[in-house]
């Protein structure tokens, strides 16, 4: 029979002490640093005693775990060490004031409830030693009496974790770490194995300074309090995060923020375990295009449901279950029953979602995801980062809007590259490959509405019309190889600046540009290459002079070059896949002034510039690339009628942007 060590005495009793009192402070340099640099984004979710990993040894309770269960019934300071076979640490703590566990070579397995287990306290943080080792484990069944403890470090109220000791959590019934109510991880090693989800916070799930190794049934990381709108708020603000899930590798259902990080993350087998998108069997020869490097070459550079749960019954602790079931009250029981059904899953398999708003200030990212990358059923906001993704399905999915200034962005595979109801794009590099569209706004004709293996995608669009929709592109350089679309716009797109080319598909089912209300361009430049059947582009509004290029059946590999009368290139693209047409439109075209386009060497066309739009080709005056999408904005049919006569936007009207050589002579090479 083991025995209930109630501890509930004055720190001096129960103690080792050592001479002298020892202050420790593993976290000083490191959150010093961050706090100085990051005060505001960091302080909003951490306070200063919650980054403090300090204690007095000395005043500490020091207790040695042995065979006893133990319960901590009176804040202060408690150092554990040594093992606990199977039995549970419990915190009960009616009156106020902060319960400091610090586990200093302690290991606590129990085979029917949590290992650790925070009944009732204002506020508990537990303290990783600096160079311990710490293990909790709880079994593969529970014997539950109504407080649902359904983790192996299981919290009811606040709970704080720092430190720069290492913890492991083997949660082999359910969750590993759950915390109903604010959770905090402000430092350690931490490693993580459950059978449904990782790390639980309901109300709030914070990561700063710490290292965290995830291996989950269901999901990794989550913030799951749907019932107030300013809670299930997930934020990391610096640290590490390997992840690897059944379902999401990060989720919250409100606000996910992510200020700073490494993220390694892989959901339910990776990308190549999702099946095909049932829409591309509609589409002719539109297969996944590959032989991409990674990087943004520019001038021939590189620039920059949760799963079952093994609940077999193992023999109670009949005191610690009489106790339980005598504690435990109605009001209890179904305050715990309600958290039980909030727990549970779906299929999601996104490596990070937010019910909410998603933003990113910074960070590196590698993800290897079933479903979406990175996925927000509100607004998607990136500042900064280094993305390297691969997704069975978007790399990027907002149901609002999509907004991105800064970022390195690799999608070596995806669906769609970029996806929402409005994409503005005012700086970054991006890398994009999609078996259908790079980037889509507002979904309509897309593939993926025919009923694609996740379902038709979702956006917020309210009553509002589909014209009203924009892709918006001010800068950034954007490198984008598409089975389907290239851009695909079922509302307007409007470029300013930025560098876009586009490798277009090798079908006739689709074309490198797409779009339903207009294409207007005042800066920036675009290459374009994909079949002349589907062939649109930018609008004779435009302030930009634009080549559209018929050339026949072209194969992979061929380069396209657009020069001066001094044989000096002005633009270059190495296509890769066979193509018959090609849009070039760049501020190095001038009006009135004359330039020669090559393909392999060989001239198809020498020309002035008289107006915006200018045709070149095979059968140029009969397909001459109409302004307009195929899709019902196209003016003059599909691309049968010749452009207009309007006179082109003389130099004056046209505000050129300020552009680097680089970024107005486009050359690029896969």
């Amino acid at each position: 029979m083991r025995k209930i060590l109630l501890i509930c005495a004055a720190p001096a009793l129960l103690l080792l002490a050592l001479a002298g009192c020892v202050t420790k402070d593993p976290l000083a340099d490191s959150v010093g640093g961050a706090v100085a640099v990051q005060a505001t984004e960091i302080g909003d979710y951490f306070s200063e005693e919650d980054l403090d990993a300090g204690y007095d040894e000395a005043a500490a309770t020091r207790i040695q775990l042995a065979g006893d269960d133990v319960t901590i019934s009176q804040a202060g300071d408690y150092i554990l060490s040594g093992a606990l076979a199977d039995g549970q640490v419990k915190v009960e703590v009616s009156g106020g004031g902060t319960v400091r566990l610090v586990l200093d070579g302690a290991e606590i397995s129990c085979s029917d409830s949590a290992a650790l287990y925070v009944a009732q306290a204002e506020k508990t943080v537990v303290t990783l030693a600096a160079g311990s080792e710490n293990t909790l484990s709880d079994g593969g069944g529970y014997t539950l009496d109504g407080t649902e403890q359904a983790a192996c470090l299981y919290s009811k109220d606040d709970l704080v974790i720092n430190g720069s000791g290492s913890l492991t959590v083997n949660g082999n019934y359910r969750d590993g770490v759950n915390c109903r109510d604010e959770l905090k991880i402000a430092g350690g090693h931490i490693r993580v194995t459950a059978a449904d989800d990782g790390i639980v916070g309901k109300d709030l799930l914070a990561v700063a300074n710490a290292a965290l190794t995830v291996v989950a049934g269901g999901d990794g990381l989550k913030a799951s309090n749907d019932s107030d709108q300013d809670s299930g708020v997930l934020f990391a603000g610096s640290g590490t995060f390997d992840i690897t899930s059944g379902n999401d590798g990060l989720q919250a259902v409100s606000l996910l923020t992510v200020l700073d990080g490494e993220f390694s993350i892989v959901t339910k087998g990776g990308a190549g375990q999702a099946p095909e998108h049932q829409a591309e069997n509609f589409q002719p020869g539109g297969g996944f295009p590959g032989g991409l490097s990674s990087g943004f070459p520019t001038q021939g550079e590189d620039s920059v449901s949760g799963d079952s749960v093994n609940s077999a019954e193992q023999s109670p602790a009949p005191e610690r279950a009489a106790a339980a079931q005598q504690n435990a009250g109605a009001e209890q029981q179904a305050g715990e029953a309600g958290a039980a059904a909030e727990e549970e899953e779906s299929e999601s398999a996104k490596a990070i979602k937010a019910d909410g708003d998603l933003l990113i200030s910074g960070g590196t990212f590698t993800v290897d995801s079933y479903d979406d990358c990175l996925h927000a059923n509100g607004n998607i906001v990136i500042r900064g980062g280094a993305f390297q993704l691969a997704s069975g399905d978007d790399g990027l999915h907002a149901d609002s809007s999509v907004t991105i200034s800064d970022g390195r962005f690799v999608i070596s595979q995806s669906y769609e590259g970029i996806e929402g109801l409005n994409i503005t794009i005012s700086g970054g590099d991006f890398d994009i490959m999609a078996s259908d569209d790079g980037i889509n706004v507002a979904g309509g004709n897309d593939l993926s509405q025919a009923g694609g293996r996740f379902g038709p995608d979702q956006f917020n669009s309210g009553n509002a019309a589909a014209g009203s929709y924009t892709l918006a592109v001010s800068g950034g350089n954007l490198l984008i190889d598409a089975g389907g679309d290239g851009l695909d716009s079922n509302g307007s797109i409007s470029q300013s600046g930025g560098s876009i080319l586009i490798n277009g598909p090798a079908d006739s089912g689709n074309g490198a540009l797409d779009y339903q209300g207009s294409y207007t361009m005042t800066g920036g430049s675009l290459f374009a290459v994909g079949p002349a059947m589907m062939a649109a582009i930018p609008g004779s509004e435009s302030a930009v002079y634009l080549v559209s290029a018929y050339l026949g059946d072209q194969e992979a590999g061929s380069a396209i070059s657009l020069r001066n009368t001094a044989g000096e290139e002005l633009a270059g693209f190495i296509a890769a896949k066979p193509f018959s047409h090609a849009v070039i439109a760049s501020p190095q075209l001038r009006q009135d002034e004359a330039y020669s386009l090559y393909v392999n060497d060989v001239l198809i066309e020498a020309f002035t510039v008289s107006q915006t739009i200018t045709a070149i080709g095979e059968d140029a005056t009969m397909n001459a690339g109409q302004p307009g999408g195929r899709s019902g904005g196209r003016q003059g049919g599909m691309g049968m009628q010749p452009p207009g006569d309007a006179a082109a936007p003389v130099a004056p009207n046209a505000t050129e942007p300020e552009q680097s050589d680089s970024a107005a002579r486009i050359s690029v090479g896969r």
